[in-house]
């Protein structure tokens, strides 16, 4: 039969990071990190209508690229090992 929409999405995701570990002293180390995504979205297809008539959806390319940072700590505290983090992230829209 015939279907009311017909939508066709793609993404294509890239991402590289980078990271290294220093070591303030022998119990303290800091870990900055950086991290590049991109990110390429298209859609195209058709919607279709009660009346029977179909409504073509435009070709559509999103590109968006974004560096994120983060940093991290380390403290060695006899047995234990204490960590902390934080972290830039963003959430894409489709």
């Amino acid at each position: 039969g015939r279907y009311v929409r017909d939508l066709n999405f793609t993404t294509e995701n890239v991402a590289v990071f980078a990271e290294n570990q220093f070591k303030v002293t022998e119990k303290f180390s800091v870990t900055p990190g950086v991290r590049y995504e991109y990110i390429q979205n298209s859609g195209d297809g058709r919607f279709g209508i009660s009346n029977g008539n179909d409504v073509a959806m435009p070709n559509k390319n999103i590109s968006r690229s974004h560096p994120l940072f983060g940093l991290g700590l380390e403290y060695k505290f006899r047995t234990t090992n204490i960590y902390a983090n934080i972290t830039q992230a963003f959430r894409p829209v489709l």
